[in-house]
């Protein structure tokens, strides 16, 4: 290899490794402990008990400062996190039947503790020539979980769709809480928060496949059509 190729791929190596380098250091950057003060302010712990409080602001400082990555904390030997704003939706599931209600059950207590009503019921299936058609009813309004074909992207639309739906029921109730979406399939998961606390943790967090997407960059990312 001659030397001006050489000398082209190092430097190409050593701009990749300084991107790095600085993605990295970005995410770590603030101190930790303005970090919790600046969610504190903006609300994010107030949905989060009071006994599970401490643990869990030391458990984001821990995550923050060992990789710079957001993610809450779950109960011990749970799926189920402490903060009442992350949430597992495992894809899969809430396609299948049933999968929908389970999940509104598990997300009523971040209403009831918001004091914003999600009432549901009539959840209803059937096939309408070749489409699979669920429809469910929520504080009187009937939204459609799913309404294609079924193929390889019903997983994602159905994901896309709950998190529209959810998003609908907050607008609804002048609520400024909205859903974010967090990878897919069976390793899902969802966080609800404020468009001020969101835009909070672009600014300090490592931007990865990890970081909470709003619902639309989520589709388009993960290749859902919408």
């Amino acid at each position: 290899m001659k030397s001006a190729e050489l000398l082209g791929l190092a430097l190409l190596v050593l701009v990749s490794a300084c991107g790095n380098l600085k993605e990295n250091s970005k995410a770590r950057k603030y101190p930790s402990s303005k970090i919790i003060q600046s969610l504190d302010s903006l609300g994010y712990f107030n949905l989060t008990p009071n006994e599970e409080l401490d643990s869990l602001k030391s458990d984001i400082i821990k995550t923050y400062e060992s990789s710079g990555l957001f993610e809450g904390k779950r109960f011990y030997d749970s799926i189920r996190y402490v903060d009442f704003r992350f949430y597992w939706l495992d894809s899969e599931k809430l396609f299948e039947g049933g999968g929908l209600i389970s999940y509104l059950h598990e997300i009523k207590p971040t209403f009831d503790k918001l004091n914003l009503n999600l009432d549901f019921k009539s959840d209803s299936t059937q096939m309408n020539k070749s489409k699979f058609v669920h429809t469910i009813v929520i504080n009187e309004c009937t939204y459609y979980a799913f309404n294609e074909e079924i193929n390889y992207s019903s997983w994602g639309i159905a994901t896309y769709n709950f998190a529209k739906i959810i998003n609908d029921v907050f607008e609804k109730q002048n609520s400024n809480e909205r859903v974010y979406l967090i990878s897919g399939g069976n390793d899902g998961r969802m966080v609800i928060l404020t468009d001020e606390i969101y835009s909070y943790l672009k600014s300090v967090y490592q931007i990865d496949d990890e970081f909470p997407l709003k619902i639309d960059e989520w589709a388009d990312k993960n290749q859902v059509p919408i």
